[in-house]
């Protein structure tokens, strides 16, 4: 969290205070390329509830 506010140009434990109380846990999801996209149905809107989502392709 640190590098994420020296990223934004924060001083280092400007946000440190708002996860004081939280958990840490990490969470990977793989989702493979349908191979038939015709009849993917896809989700709708969604939120994640964690401070930080990576998404890669």
């Amino acid at each position: 969290m640190e590098l994420i506010a020296v990223s934004l140009g924060l001083v280092p434990n400007r946000i440190r205070d708002f996860f004081i109380h939280n958990t840490s846990n990490i969470r990977l999801n793989h989702y493979p390329p349908c191979p038939y996209t015709h009849l993917a149905l896809g989700l709708g809107h969604h939120k994640d509830t964690d401070v930080l989502t990576v998404l890669t392709s």
